[in-house]
């Protein structure tokens, strides 16, 4: 009878244990490198914080306002496939994903891209417009087709990247205003393209994004 009852803590201890390994709120590790999770014939899938930056580009003390882009580094459907959450932004607001890079070669490709491929933007790509929550939450799955019907484009597709290699991709999430519809002024500007005191409502990558689309 003893041996039974000592037993009863062990277990519970055990249980314990057990309940606590499987929650996981946010991917163990943030950086882009080690695979994450093997998607067959689509490679490693990888992730890159996002934080929100200052003038000088350097990360702001933590202040509720990040996110994380998972992204495969080989990509078969001709376009940029993966996923994407924010935490802690302006609540009910719209903010566009832009990929970026200074990279000739594959700033080119972006280029052709532009916004949704409508409107040709140099070294840019705008692949997603979307609509935060009540808590300034979001996730999406890209490509996204947006909900906004833009006055001048009408229903706005999810963009086609082209075939090719893209490295020093940075990615920003760039707020274009709050309410049923975007601020298209803003959108049509690229958003607050740079960090600023001000109105420090972006996001931006931690990591660049390097990954190949056949």
């Amino acid at each position: 009878m003893k041996m039974k009852l000592a037993l009863v803590p062990l277990i519970m201890i055990l249980l314990s244990v057990a309940s606590v390994a499987v929650v996981m709120a946010v991917p163990p590790n943030m950086d882009e490198g080690a695979p994450w999770i093997w998607t067959p014939g689509k490679g490693n899938a990888r992730f890159v914080e996002l934080q929100n930056k200052d003038n000088s580009w350097n990360v702001l003390a933590p202040d509720g306002r990040w996110g994380w882009i998972v992204y495969g580094a080989e990509m078969t459907d001709g376009n940029f496939d993966g996923s994407l959450e924010v935490k802690g932004l302006e609540p009910n607001s719209w903010f566009m994903v832009t990929l970026y890079s200074g990279d000739p070669g594959t700033g080119a490709l972006l280029g052709s891209v532009g916004y949704y491929g409508k409107v040709a933007k140099p070294n840019w790509a705008d692949i997603a417009l979307f609509q935060t929550d009540a808590e300034g939450n979001a996730e999406i799955d890209l490509p996204y087709t947006s909900p906004a019907i833009d006055p001048v484009w009408g229903t706005l597709t999810a963009p086609t990247l082209p075939a090719g290699s893209y490295t020093g991709v940075t990615v920003a999430v760039k707020f274009v205003g709050t309410g049923d519809t975007p601020d298209w002024g803003l959108v049509m500007s690229g958003g607050y393209a740079t960090p600023n005191p001000g109105n420090d409502y972006n996001i931006y990558e931690m990591a660049q994004l390097s990954f190949t689309i056949s």
